[in-house]
């Protein structure tokens, strides 16, 4: 690794692959945290799932998975986009489990879902 142009050594380099989530140990919901976390909540569908998005108001960076299905990266502070697409098929009447992971902070414990994109 360099860092202004000097080398720095004793590293140690591992991939985190994120493909299989149910052994992981999730922050509480009685506050959010500084730092890497992961979160886990449910959105509750009566009748038939629509294509939606959800926004992360609050969060900083990172990404989002709906059922086991990775709907991608957020970045706020950088956007433009406020939303991520999540296809009505990733979704499914009843409860889903939605698993965010923040790698920076965040100041809340929700996101929203919405019937419009905003893209910036």
């Amino acid at each position: 690794v360099r860092f202004g142009m000097q080398y720095h050594f004793g590293w140690d380099i591992f991939p985190l692959t994120m493909e299989s989530l149910d052994r992981l140990e999730f922050a509480s919901a009685d506050a959010p945290i500084s730092g890497p976390a992961f979160y886990r909540g449910e959105l509750v569908i009566k009748g038939s799932p629509k294509d939606t998005f959800i926004r992360l108001d609050g969060f900083t960076k990172g990404f989002v998975s709906v059922n086991g299905k990775n709907i991608g990266r957020y970045f706020n502070p950088a956007g433009p986009q406020k939303t991520l697409y999540v296809p009505a098929p990733f979704l499914k009447s009843g409860i889903n489990e939605i698993i965010v992971f923040e790698s920076d902070k965040t100041d809340r414990l929700t996101v929203t879902f919405t019937d419009k994109p905003e893209l910036g």
